[in-house]
């Protein structure tokens, strides 16, 4: 008798935990879609900056694009594109984004993956000898996607029309300047301290798309 009892107070702990799992993996962040294969576009709403020991650049134009994968989904990938960009507040910048995907963790972050060189670049050339080349990510050669780290504070919102804004505040990008000639500001070397900031509305082509924390 007291072995049956023993089986059913451990049938009644199973099912509460198994309750408890339940509501935990129920309350997990998650981008929704109406349908699967909508495309999401999406410019800045406040300047997209990124920096480094110190130095900004800034672009005029920023494009996030990517089509939903899932009606429900953890993540959600989008393909970054940059022009008119600016370093150190007057010099033309080259942002190389080729391949690459930021993908985007609905529990508040983001990471930098896919990449045909296996990282984002930004390249600075002018007459003045001056000559900046900074890569961003962590290169690995066997990786034949390129995956690159993670970035940190990522931010999201469900607004009422229907679409997403995402908001960055990273601070912990891993970057490697390559070449710094002339005027450059930057010292050859690497770190783990480059910021990403700025913000985005992920706009859907037709039907909607929402976050649910």
């Amino acid at each position: 008798m007291n072995h049956l009892k023993k089986l059913g107070l451990m049938a009644l702990a199973l099912t509460a935990v198994m309750a408890v799992a339940g509501v935990a993996s129920a309350s997990a962040s998650q981008f929704t879609a109406s349908a699967t294969g909508i495309l999401i576009s999406g410019g800045q709403t406040t300047e997209h900056v990124i920096s480094v020991e110190g130095s900004e650049w800034g672009c005029e134009d920023v494009e996030l694009t990517g089509e939903t994968e899932a009606t429900s989904s953890s993540t959600q990938a989008l393909h970054p594109a940059y022009s008119g960009c600016v370093a150190f507040g007057f010099q033309q910048a080259v942002v190389d984004t080729s391949g690459c995907e930021f993908v985007f963790d609905a529990a508040g972050g983001m990471s930098l993956q896919g990449c045909t060189n296996g990282y984002m670049s930004i390249e600075i050339e002018s007459i003045f000898n001056t000559h900046c080349l900074v890569r961003f990510g962590d290169y690995d050669p066997e990786e034949e996607a390129g995956v690159n780290g993670a970035i940190d504070n990522v931010g999201y919102a469900d607004n009422e029309d229907g679409t997403v804004t995402a908001s960055f505040a990273a601070n912990n990008i891993h970057y490697e300047v390559l070449i710094s000639t002339g005027f450059c500001p930057l010292s050859e070397g690497s770190g783990d301290t480059a910021g990403y900031t700025g913000s985005t509305i992920l706009t859907p082509s037709s039907g909607s798309f929402g976050f649910d924390e």
